[in-house]
């Protein structure tokens, strides 16, 4: 009885134990419009990870080890290959297709009344932030974002809209200030 008892305790211990997950860096897309990209990404489980984003100026950004979202302008249509390297090696990869590089406005913070948004614009052409409030704000595009701030004179909700100069300005994104 003895024997077979002890039998039982070693078959159990022999089973094979499965190690726990390792984190792996990963990246998605999660949102594209007209030159705007957005990305979710981490670096988890890797000392450094970083994003190329293949332009002509082969831009990086710096990932976080928590998931965060990335976002960038492309100047150029065409399809781009977003890379994700951790630790000088390429871990992910998503592909883009930019058929139009126009204008795009996303929301940084409020603080109070004053909105800070970072406004991205085609190279060449001006453009008109629109804040909701009779105000109007002159963006001359760039390759890089331009992060523009406005402080509203009342409290509400507004509607913030972007466009060429010359053409009726589309909305962006709305912003409720007390």
């Amino acid at each position: 009885m003895a024997v077979a008892l002890g039998l039982l305790v070693l078959a159990g211990c022999a089973a094979p134990i499965d190690p726990p997950p390792v984190a792996q860096p990963t990246l998605e897309v999660v949102a594209e419009s007209t030159g705007w990209v957005q990305v979710r990404a981490d670096a988890a489980g890797v000392a450094a990870a970083y994003i190329v984003w293949d332009e002509p100026s082969t831009e990086t950004t710096v990932v976080s080890p928590t998931v965060e979202l990335y976002e960038h302008f492309y100047s150029q249509v065409g399809p781009h290959t977003i890379r994700l390297l951790a630790d000088g090696v390429e871990v992910a990869r998503q592909t883009v297709d930019v058929a139009v590089v126009d204008c795009h406005a996303v929301l940084v913070r409020v603080d109070g009344r004053t909105v800070t948004c970072r406004a991205y614009a085609r190279f060449g052409v001006d453009y008109s932030l629109v804040w909701g409030d009779g105000f109007a704000e002159g963006i001359t595009a760039a390759v890089s974002a331009t992060l523009v701030s406005h402080t509203y004179e009342e409290a509400g909700t507004y509607a913030v809209r972007m466009g060429e100069t010359w053409a009726p300005a589309r909305p962006m994104f709305i912003v409720t200030v007390e």
